[in-house]
């Protein structure tokens, strides 16, 4: 069977096209060779036109949703489709005041958000989030060794240095309530 390219849809407000840029960026950098089609949320500027690539929240195979300040169409029938058709699904929430449309919108999904803040935080969970959904569907997604193995360290790295960062804080708040640190043991680092 011939290997086709993973489909991503992802759904952002008119607000969000730094944070769509971001998941762009990520994607791209990710070390899969099968390629990627990637459909979006039309943009407030853009009118919609027959596409080459035909990807949907039905068709997909991964689903990222950003929400911001607002909710506006057609975001909210792409989050229906998307949760009817049972596609595995990050939802971003991103921290900033909401109109009373977007706080609506909140509370339908509030078991689901992430949150984030800055750019960086949302590259790091999106990334750990797609690693993830690669290596749980590689054998779906006809994912080449090379390419697991290349996943699996990226996943590796991405813990390592989330259990760094647990460390390095807990070391702060131990200086915060007064106290002595010690160097690490050596081999420990």
């Amino acid at each position: 069977m011939v290997r086709r390219a993973i489909r991503l849809y992802v759904s952002a407000g008119r607000d969000l096209e730094a944070e769509r840029d971001v998941i762009g960026r990520v994607v791209a950098e990710l070390p899969v060779t099968a390629g990627w089609e990637i459909g979006r949320t039309p943009g407030w500027r853009t009118t919609v036109a027959v596409s080459a690539v035909d990807v949907s929240p039905t068709t997909c195979d991964l689903f990222i949703f950003l929400l911001g300040q607002d909710i506006s169409a057609p975001a909210g029938s792409e989050w229906d489709a998307a949760r009817a058709s049972r596609r595995p699904m990050l939802a971003l929430l991103k921290d900033v005041a909401r109109t009373p449309a977007g706080l609506e919108f909140q509370r339908l999904g509030q078991d689901l958000w992430v949150r984030f803040g800055a750019l960086e935080e949302l590259e790091r969970q999106v990334r750990e989030w797609l690693v993830r959904q690669l290596l749980d569907r590689a054998e779906q997604l006809r994912l080449t060794l090379p390419e697991v193995e290349r996943l699996a360290a990226l996943r590796a790295e991405a813990e390592r240095s989330a259990e760094a960062a647990a460390a390095a804080t807990d070391r702060s708040r131990a200086a915060a309530g007064g106290g002595v640190i010690l160097p690490s043991p050596p081999g420990r680092g």
